[in-house]
């Protein structure tokens, strides 16, 4: 299967990965079942069953020593509940 690379920050607090961008560049599997490939083994006009689906190559841009924001807001969340049961 053919690879985009995707740039993502990676939150080593809860080794979460958030994507921030496909940059463009793309790696040929050079297999010949692959619609995407080079190497496909089917003329253009022949209508295959082939994947056409790109892979995700991970490119980590940034590490962020915090958690994402979702796990963040899990966190916040959990705590107000936590919290708002003792009031009863």
């Amino acid at each position: 299967m053919c690879s985009q690379v995707l740039l993502v920050n990676r939150h080593r607090a809860c080794q979460h990965n958030v994507p921030l961008w496909h940059n463009g560049e793309t790696f040929d599997c050079n297999r010949p079942d692959c619609a995407l490939s080079s190497a496909h083994q089917h003329p253009p006009t022949y209508p295959c069953r082939c994947n056409r689906a790109w892979s995700d190559y991970i490119r980590v841009s940034s590490i962020i020593q915090e958690q994402c924001d979702p796990c963040k807001e899990a966190a916040t969340a959990a705590l107000n509940n936590h919290v708002n049961r003792g009031r009863r």
